[in-house]
């Protein structure tokens, strides 16, 4: 088992480098292009500059490497020729065997190459979220509406086909917030979108409470401390103002005597 996995290999190394062995050991090298003789004779040009693209061996989702492979391409504006030509360069391992795989003169366009690229690695794609599978998110318990809404909302980035009536089901089903949902309940709103603006003005205002109510939590846990250790032995009691002393204790001041004025002689 284990040398037929090693011969096959050594053949696929073979075809990689495109040579074939004759009787008398020569090698020979040869070209074996996929693409048509349109695609080619048409020239790259000269100020192209391949775009930085993950490298794609097969282990990941062949769409996601299609969709940013051809939007970075389009930046260039690439022709159909140009995008054919350019894409085995940004394949590895698995990948790039799988196109050196590819018959001679088979594709005409890079659309054909795309659609033989993402059925052949198309086991690699990871199971996508359905519109369905939002229902099984739940706000846990402990779990803030800010933190609840932040997985949900990551949750639908992954459906590629979101149903809007389902998922507004799922984020109504799965809140704990009784404010939002009392709020919702009076008046619904009329999308997804607009649903999750008024959770998030809820999931705000119910951080201010509680960042208030840990504020003042804080107070007193202070306050207590404070008091313990006042009540601990040898701890210094609290200062106190000194009275300030009292007038009525000091001496009186007295002045020098008053001296009287000599008395007027009497008119006879």
């Amino acid at each position: 088992m284990l040398d037929k996995k090693v011969e096959n290999l050594e053949r696929q190394i073979e075809a990689l480098r495109g040579r074939k062995t004759g009787r008398d050991g020569d090698f020979e090298f040869t070209t074996r292009s996929p693409f048509s003789q349109q695609i080619e004779e048409e020239p790259v040009p000269p100020r192209f500059k391949m775009p930085q693209v993950e490298p794609y061996n097969g282990r990941t989702d062949p769409l996601d490497h299609l969709e940013s492979y051809r939007a970075l391409m389009a930046l260039q504006g690439a022709s159909e020729a140009l995008l054919c030509k350019a894409f085995p360069a940004t394949l590895r391992g698995a990948a790039w065997l799988w196109f050196t795989g590819l018959k001679p003169s088979t594709i005409s366009s890079f659309e054909q190459l795309g659609r033989q690229f993402a059925s052949t690695f198309a086991a690699s794609r990871p199971q996508r979220r359905t519109s369905d599978s939002l229902l099984d998110i739940k706000q846990k318990e402990g779990e803030s509406l800010r933190e609840y809404l932040d997985r949900f909302t990551a949750a639908t980035w992954e459906v590629r086909e979101l149903d809007q009536s389902i998922a507004m089901s799922a984020l109504k089903t799965g809140a704990r917030s009784y404010r939002f949902l009392f709020s919702i309940e009076k008046n619904f709103p009329a999308d997804l979108t607009e649903m999750l603006v008024r959770a998030r003005k809820y999931a705000k205002a119910e951080e201010a409470v509680a960042s208030r109510r840990s504020g003042a939590e804080q107070t007193s846990k202070k306050q207590k401390r404070r008091r313990e250790d006042r009540g601990r032995p040898g701890s210094p009691s609290p200062r106190r103002a000194e009275n300030p002393p009292r007038l009525r204790h000091l001496p009186r001041l007295q002045g020098p005597p008053r001296q009287r004025s000599p008395s007027r002689p009497r008119p006879p």
